[in-house]
């Protein structure tokens, strides 16, 4: 292939051999994926193109709401029922201390199964 020109979409590209035009559509390496803040880069040339892709939202916690993982833009609401529990085991009583029954703890607020 001699010489191209670039649309947003196509690349226009001449044959050395027979000097005919062809055009052909951008394509993206593998495992180029847009985000929410990047577009595809084409393979043959690197010119950005496509669209935008999705956001990537975490799970909204008891203590924050959904974020995405790439442009950290915050959405909805906290999620109270959403804990990060952490579990404590049960401890038997013994002649000189209480024990306790087997009870959760979120890491992030003052959740309890107790």
């Amino acid at each position: 292939m001699g010489s191209e020109n670039k649309t947003e979409t196509q690349h226009r590209m001449q044959c050395r051999t027979c000097g005919e035009w062809m055009w052909e559509n951008h394509w993206r390496e593998a495992g180029d994926e847009p985000t929410c803040k990047k577009q595809v880069r084409c393979g043959l040339c690197g010119i950005k193109f496509g669209p935008l892709g999705e956001h990537k939202f975490s799970k909204a916690t008891c203590v924050a709401r959904a974020t995405c993982t790439v442009c950290k833009l915050e959405t909805g609401e906290v999620d109270p029922y959403n804990h990060d529990l952490e579990q404590h085991k049960a401890k038997a009583p013994t002649c000189t201390e209480k024990g306790w029954n087997a009870y959760d703890t979120c890491k992030n607020c003052a959740y309890t199964t107790i």
